[in-house]
């Protein structure tokens, strides 16, 4: 098992992830794929606040999820990631995505 990345590491991650989600959100034409991309962005949301809250100097320090909705991104990730021809319409968003997922599982999630 690899070493879990640091808080700093995992937080560019998120970012990137957030980022990616906001445009998928924007794309998306369905109120129902809003609503999921929605509730994976709030977690994100959620997360990187509480992680932003520690101080600066201790980013170096290994990732481990803070908040109890984290928990449920894991599983709401795999499901986006098996079905992202239907939740994300665009190509290099789908694209960006399927690079940036593996990195939140081997980045402590």
């Amino acid at each position: 098992m690899s070493k879990p990345k640091s808080i700093a590491n995992f937080l560019t991650i998120l970012t990137d992830l957030h980022n990616e989600l906001d445009n998928a959100y924007w794309e998306a034409s369905c109120l129902e794929h809003k609503d999921i991309l929605y509730n994976i962005i709030d977690i994100i949301r959620i997360e990187a606040a509480e992680l932003n809250k520690l101080s600066v100097q201790d980013h170096h320090y290994p990732y481990e999820p803070i908040t109890q909705e984290v928990k449920d991104l894991k599983e709401r990730l795999k499901f986006l990631h098996k079905n992202m021809g239907k939740y994300v319409s665009r190509s290099k968003t789908a694209q960006n995505l399927e690079q940036l997922l593996p990195k939140i599982s081997e980045n402590g999630l």
